[in-house]
């Protein structure tokens, strides 16, 4: 009687694991925000994607202009998370609605490497919730001056 072990087909679910491992991997590299470039303020990088602001130097966070923010925002080169609770009366373009009371359970959804620009109708919830990405890893972390009312009146 011949073994049969050495002809075994490898199991589907290592194939599978396989397939998943190469997938996250290529779009890690190939990320729309460009893997090998880290933003302003991370660790080990030198250049600055935005001048910081003392604030970043004290708060982990930079403070920049709405004119600044519509920017990034339309290079795609950050993630706008709208921290209040009345999203749906008025929002920045493709902001993501995370309620400042739940944000330390939705946070946990979001990648740490994306940059994020965070806002409110408010200056101490929206500082606060900067402060609460940048203590949970996220970087860079941005923060919309004059906050909602600020994009408004710049048009």
């Amino acid at each position: 009687m011949t073994s049969q072990k050495a002809n075994r087909p490898v199991p589907l679910l290592i194939v599978g694991a396989i397939l998943i491992i190469l997938a996250v991997s290529l779009l890690v590299v190939f990320s729309p925000f460009g893997a090998a470039e880290e933003p302003a303020g991370c660790a080990g990088q030198e250049e600055k994607a935005i001048e910081p602001e003392l604030t970043m130097i004290a708060t982990g966070y930079s403070d920049i202009s709405p004119t600044e923010a519509m920017a990034i925002i339309n290079e795609g080169k950050v993630v706008v998370v709208d921290l209040s609770p009345i999203w749906a009366n008025g929002h920045l373009p493709g902001a993501i609605s995370m309620p400042f009371s739940s944000i330390n359970e939705e946070r946990t959804y979001l990648s740490t490497a994306l940059a994020y620009l965070i806002y409110y109708h408010s200056d101490a919830a929206s500082m606060q919730g900067a402060e609460t990405f940048v203590k949970n890893g996220f970087c860079p972390v941005y923060r919309l001056e004059g906050n909602y009312q600020g994009w408004v009146d710049v048009g």
